[in-house]
């Protein structure tokens, strides 16, 4: 896997992390009782107001979700399967907000958004998800980029990264793996509570 080729990643915009600790996103919308049956789509009660998420991007996600552990619980038939599909989401959108021509294309087609041009439909989606995150006490989210030494992110991608997943980013020698695994293990070990050790 790329992670433990850590070495001989390119020095381009890397979006390593994303760790949460999340309930599914229609626990958020609804105060109905838990839904059990994850294949069903939720039933979203929209307001008109800045702070709810557009039912269409909740549907996406869900269908992102479900795909996602269908293929993930297919090739681990037996077995138990535990993945925050919150946490992969957010993390591939924050990358496909810098990504351009047919990888853009391609990263919102796979997650069910659709052409590129819904990019600030997601981030404002996002932005608000992110509001609402913010004030669960249950909640803990964390988002850091790693960028290659020398490598600038552009000014309308930090906005977004910023504005609506709460991220930050930060220069990293990618080159020097060793060194730039120690950084990163420490800031998930922080963010984690010691929870999650050594990730690279």
């Amino acid at each position: 896997p790329a992670i433990r080729r850590f070495g001989t990643l390119r020095p381009v915009l890397a979006v390593l992390l994303l760790l949460a600790k999340v309930q599914s996103i229609e626990d958020h919308l609804s105060t109905q009782p838990e839904i059990t049956n994850h294949l069903d789509r939720p039933k979203v009660t929209m307001a008109d107001n800045s702070s709810s998420l557009d039912a269409q991007f909740v549907s996406q996600s869900n269908s992102f979700a479900t795909k996602l552990y269908q293929r993930i619980s297919a090739k681990h038939a037996g077995e138990n399967v535990v993945i925050s599909p919150f946490s992969i989401s957010a993390c591939l959108s924050l990358a496909a907000m810098g990504a351009g021509g047919l990888t853009a294309e391609q990263m919102y087609s796979v997650l069910e958004f659709g052409a590129p041009d819904k990019k600030q439909t997601v981030a404002d989606n996002y932005r608000r998800l992110m509001e609402r995150l913010a004030t669960d006490s249950t909640v803990n989210v964390a988002n850091k980029i790693y960028v290659m030494q020398n490598y600038a992110v552009k000014g309308a991608f930090n906005a977004i990264a910023t504005g609506s997943f709460r991220s930050e980013a930060e220069s990293v020698n990618f080159a020097e793996s060793a060194a730039a695994a120690k950084k990163i293990n420490g800031w998930v070990e922080e963010k984690t509570n010691n929870k999650i050790k050594d990730l690279i």
